[in-house]
Formats: C-alpha cells, structure tokens, sequence
C-alpha cells in the first residue's frame, strides 16, 4: 500500500475565506443644507441589528483527571481496517516524549486495556500508566484530528450507544467519525474525520470503533 504524508495531505484541503472591504465616499451636505451651514441637528444613525450566535463545541477542550486504575483489564477497542488487516486493536504507541499515539494492531494479545470514565473521558492503561484519549487539532480545519494520549488530561464527551459503539458528543457533524490512516511508518493508526459530506483522505478509511472484551 502506497503511504502517504498526511501533514502536507491535509494542507491541501485547507479552505481559504476571502474578506471583502467596503468604504463609503464622504458627502457635501446633510438634511439638504451644505455642512458648515447653520443645520438643524443631525439625529443619531439607528444602532445597527444585533444577532446572536450559539455557542461552537471547542474539540480540543481537556479535562484534567485523576490516573486510574481499572477494576478489572478486559475491555479493548477495536475496529475494521478493510482492505487489509480485517479486525485490529488498539494499542498505546509509547514513542518518548508525549504525546503518545494509538496504533492499531491485529493481535489481541497486544491490546492496551481501556476504562471510559465517567462516560465522558476514555481512558488507556498502559502497564501502571494511565493516558487519556486527546485530539491534535493542527488540522482541524480539514475536520480531520490525530489521535494522541496525554497522561494529564483528555477530550470530555465521549459515549458508547446500546452497541457498545464509540462516539464523540463534542463533533460538529459527525460523532461516529473514527477514521484510521496508515503511516509512513508502516503503522495503522487512529485518526478523527468529523465531516459528512468529504471522503477519508488516501491510504484511510472510516469504521466505527467499539469497547469489546478481548476473545479468549
């Protein structure tokens, strides 16, 4: 499979917005008599239109919270990676220093344990390390986020649905957008697309990511 640079992938989906400037000419009388003159007074221009907006969910808001320890290590994420590897796991990429990332691999017995906490933040157990699911937001623009793992703090929102489905509450269009990218590294790893209306960039797919327990 032909690999790709994704940082310089997603510049190219970067919109521009353009700003249009006006300016008015000024004029030589007001009311009907030339300026200087003896004018009656000029009432005050109405106070433009107010609007208001609704408040835009932030996807790199954290969450600072406490390591912990699970009560039992038996639940994993997983997912589809078709064409290719069929179903893989997750698995911390511990690659000094943090952030770390998530890759995904086929053998099980590689998986890193997960606890969702307080069904708002997930977290990864990494020996007696715990690290919480964060986004890099560098290419937001695109709708497109990494993955990463900060052992301090997390994104909040997160969810499962009846399937034991992951979601993300905070997306603005998409709260089912896992999506996985694989590396110049020769790695699969986790990426967000929170968009529905552009494709997954080359050499991704989307597939929805599940907490399962591991097969025996």
């Amino acid at each position: 499979m032909k690999t790709v640079c994704l940082p310089a992938y997603f510049k190219l989906l970067s919109f521009l917005s353009a700003i249009a400037v006006t300016s008015g000419a000024a004029v030589d009388s007001v009311n009907g008599c030339l300026l200087g003159s003896n004018c009656p007074p000029t009432p005050p221009p109405p106070p433009p239109p107010t609007t208001t907006t609704s408040p835009t969910p932030t996807p790199t808001s954290t969450i600072p919270l406490t390591p912990l320890t699970p009560a039992n290590e038996t639940i994993f994420l997983s997912t589809i990676i078709e064409p290719g590897q069929g179903k893989v796991w997750a698995q911390v990429d511990r690659i000094d220093p943090e952030p770390y990332y998530v890759k995904w691999v086929p053998d099980p017995e590689f998986a890193s344990p997960v606890v969702l906490h307080n069904n708002t933040s997930l977290v990864f157990i990494d020996g007696e390390q715990s690290f919480y699911l964060n986004f890099d937001n560098s290419t937001s623009d695109t709708g497109i986020y990494f993955v990463n793992l900060y052992s301090s703090a997390g994104i909040s929102q997160l969810y499962t649905d009846n399937d034991h489905k992951l979601l993300w509450g905070g997306a603005q269009q998409e709260r089912d957008g896992w999506m996985w990218c694989f590396m110049d590294d020769q790695q699969y790893r986790m990426f967000y697309f929170d968009s529905e209306f552009v494709g997954p960039p080359r050499d991704c797919g989307l597939s929805s990511v599940f907490l399962t327990e591991r097969p025996s």
